[in-house]
């Protein structure tokens, strides 16, 4: 039996060998990674409150990633990223090795799938908009950046003097030919009978399901090209889960408001097309409400470009689970291309 990880007593005194703790709670925890809550007596360092929120991992490379996109994300949403007071890794006496990461701990707010039922419609609203202005300052992250660029050096983005498109979770590229090509090959079951299939040729990609009912899709050289123009920084996991939301007075109404978006695990560097298709990929295993899937997805429709090579990513995506089921998620799938051709060709 495989046990998730969680915080020891030689963990806890490597990170904060100065402080007195008083107690600790787990606020996720799985194989290779664990997220807790830490309160302590007295201050554990210069300039830290008595609460912080620790994230250790088995996965060094994951937890430099981490740490990368935290502050990248930092450095255009700061109001909305917790700050990180300490980064590192250790080495316990069994010679595991482990990676952490010390951040602000959010003491006045909740997660937004903790309170989504309770939430008027107006307030979803408001919430939703607060959000869609996050992601849309994050869309003006290129990976052209020299900051940025700056940011990702003797990193997983770096390999010898190119810096790379993708994410160690989805993939990594130094360009949409190999991107999409790995992507397909990572992200597909081993099943032949249920698969999809990419097949790289002088002129572009096809993208084929072993279901002859799903339309083939042909990315020529000159869409990946444009794709890649449209590379921006996206979480990848915009959820209610990873939403910090604190109650405010608004006019002698309570009400919610974004206070932080936390876990970027999964972030990376794509055109929001990929994003957007990624997310109708996984309804239903990252999203337990449907409402908040429908509005973020109706909000942010204009962030995908209006372009024939979006509409063709999208159904490229969505092809690999789509070989797998079929049913709501396909149907989900395909309408959500449907509004952006629609956009695209002025139906809408």
């Amino acid at each position: 039996m495989v046990l998730a990880l969680v915080p020891d007593d030689f963990v806890l005194s490597t990170i904060f060998p100065d402080a007195k703790i008083k107690s600790w709670t787990i606020l996720n925890n799985y194989v290779t990674v664990c997220t807790f809550k830490i309160e302590f007596d007295s201050e554990p360092g210069p300039g830290m409150p008595l609460e912080l929120v620790v994230r250790i991992t088995t996965d060094e490379e994951a937890n430099a990633t981490t740490h990368t996109c935290h502050a990248i994300a930092s450095s255009r949403i700061p109001r909305f990223v917790t700050e990180v007071y300490s980064y590192g890794n250790l080495t316990k006496p069994d010679g595991t090795r482990i990676g952490y990461l010390v951040s602000k701990f959010c003491s006045d707010a909740v997660t937004l799938l903790s309170v989504w039922p309770s939430l008027s419609l107006s307030n979803v609203e408001s919430l939703v908009d607060q959000v869609v202005e996050v992601v849309e300052k994050l869309q003006a992250i290129k990976l052209s950046d020299p900051k940025t660029r700056e940011l990702l050096v003797n990193t997983a983005f770096q390999n010898g003097g190119d810096i790379l498109m993708g994410g160690p979770f989805i993939t990594l590229s130094t360009d949409m030919r190999g991107f999409l090509t790995q992507f397909v090959q990572k992200h597909q079951p081993r099943d032949p009978n249920i698969a999809s299939t990419v097949t790289d040729t002088k002129d572009g990609l096809l993208f084929e399901s072993v279901h002859p009912e799903f339309e083939k899709v042909f990315l020529s050289n000159d869409d990946l090209k444009a794709l890649y123009n449209d590379v921006v920084f996206c979480h990848n996991d915009i959820e209610p889960r990873n939403l910090m939301v604190r109650q405010v007075e608004d006019n002698g109404e309570s009400k919610y408001e974004l206070a932080a978006v936390i876990d970027w695990d999964v972030a990376g560097f794509w055109p929001f097309a990929f994003d957007s298709a990624w997310k109708d990929c996984s309804l239903g295993s990252s999203n337990q409400h449907y409402e908040w899937y429908a509005f973020y997805k109706r909000k942010t429709r204009s962030f995908i470009p209006a372009t024939e090579a979006s509409i063709k990513l999208m159904k490229a995506v969505h092809l690999v689970p789509m070989s797998v089921v079929q049913g709501p998620q396909t149907r989900l799938c395909r309408d959500s291309v449907s509004l952006v051709a629609a956009r695209t060709s002025g139906d809408e």
